[in-house]
């Protein structure tokens, strides 16, 4: 048992790396093959741009969430839509 847990001890960060080369591999595939969402396209991305820009959300038409929904948002809405999407899907993913 001791040995198991000293192998596993010397080699965690092999795990940690390979966990997020897996992640951005997924998340570069859905970027490149999966279309925007519209849901992500109008709604939640110009939300979170308008939430930093104006202070106010539900200047974007189709937004009636709480704004404290869009914080997890802000990040990606200044990032390229492709690759903001992307990040979206894998975020969903790796949660569910």
């Amino acid at each position: 048992m001791q040995a198991t847990k000293d192998r596993l001890g010397e080699r965690w960060w092999v795990v940690v790396v390979l966990i997020g080369l897996a992640a951005v591999m997924v998340a570069g595939s859905t970027a490149l093959f999966l279309p925007v969402g519209p849901d992500f396209k109008d709604v939640y991305r110009p939300a979170a741009r308008e939430l930093l820009i104006t202070g106010n959300p539900f200047r974007n038409e189709g937004f009636f969430n709480a704004p404290w929904g869009l914080l997890p948002l802000v990040p990606l809405a200044f990032l390229p839509e492709r690759i903001g999407w992307g990040i979206f899907v894998t975020a969903g993913l790796v949660s569910f």
